[in-house]
């Protein structure tokens, strides 16, 4: 199994003196082995890396990340973020004062004793204190890998109008490795999602979504299924994708969304 080394900068959580008010992040973690099925903190991967980072008006990354290690074990964790305002942040002795949202992506890690090898990464996922979203559930499957796919709604005109105007409602992606008769695997995500919080790739995006872990170097064929609020096909296209090995990315982003031509 592939794994990766890193190396991350820790920086102080205390704050010495800020105008954001403090609020707490619950993150609730749980593993299976993509390629055993086993559940669980595996013995030689003890800890939980919880990486914050702050994301500007724009939803770019901005300032250095809060970082917290936590037993694996415990299962969950509170972490303290900062609203919107300045936060004054102890850093290698030097007190310095950062911009914050309130709004930060939140990444869950798998790690050994002393945080040298990340055994699995969840997905990034978005707390938000000015909208309410404060808690993430993060599971994180080692051994497998995710693939991030785009899609593009199309009239018969060649424009891309709303979810909406088309009255699309979710979009559904099936698919099996390719060439096989395996069972297809579905994934279903609301038409204008936006998950995980990414720069959409490609122009004129709907939507995008992450698949359920996949196994690596393998590629997937299948279709990708626009359906309105009764379940009903609005329009569907075919499509194949090929998933990256663990560690070279937690998902594999295709700069080329799937276009899905709408029915009349």
């Amino acid at each position: 199994m592939l794994r990766k080394s890193v190396l991350i900068s820790l920086f102080a959580m205390g704050c010495t003196g800020s105008s954001a008010e403090p609020f707490d992040a619950k993150v609730t973690w749980s593993i299976k082995d993509f390629e055993t099925g086993t559940v669980g903190c595996p013995d030689a991967f003890p800890k939980i890396r919880v990486v914050a980072q702050g994301l500007d008006e724009n939803g770019f990354e901005t300032g250095r990340p809060f970082v917290e290690t936590f037993d694996c074990a415990a299962g969950s964790a509170t972490l303290t973020l900062y609203g919107e305002g300045t936060v004054e942040r102890e850093v290698d002795g030097e007190s310095k004062s950062e911009e914050t949202t309130g709004r930060y992506v939140i990444t869950v890690q798998n790690t050994g004793e002393l945080g040298e090898t990340v055994h699995g990464e969840s997905l990034p996922y978005v707390v938000d204190i000015a909208e309410g979203k404060t808690t993430v559930t993060a599971p994180i499957s080692p051994g497998g890998n995710y693939f991030l796919l785009g899609w593009r709604l199309e009239n018969a005109a060649g424009e891309h109008p709303s979810c909406e105007a088309l009255g699309v409602s979710d979009v559904e992606i099936r698919y099996r490795i390719a060439g096989t008769s395996d069972a297809l695997t579905t994934d279903r995500f609301a038409c204008a999602s936006t998950h995980p919080p990414l720069t959409a790739p490609g122009e004129d995006i709907t939507g995008f979504g992450v698949s359920s872990p996949l196994a690596a170097l393998q590629t997937y064929e299948g279709q990708v299924i626009a359906l309105d609020a009764s379940g009903a096909v609005r329009g569907q296209t075919d499509t194949s994708f090929t998933v990256q090995p663990p560690g070279y990315a937690p998902y594999e982003i295709t700069n080329v969304p799937v276009t899905v031509p709408i029915n009349p």
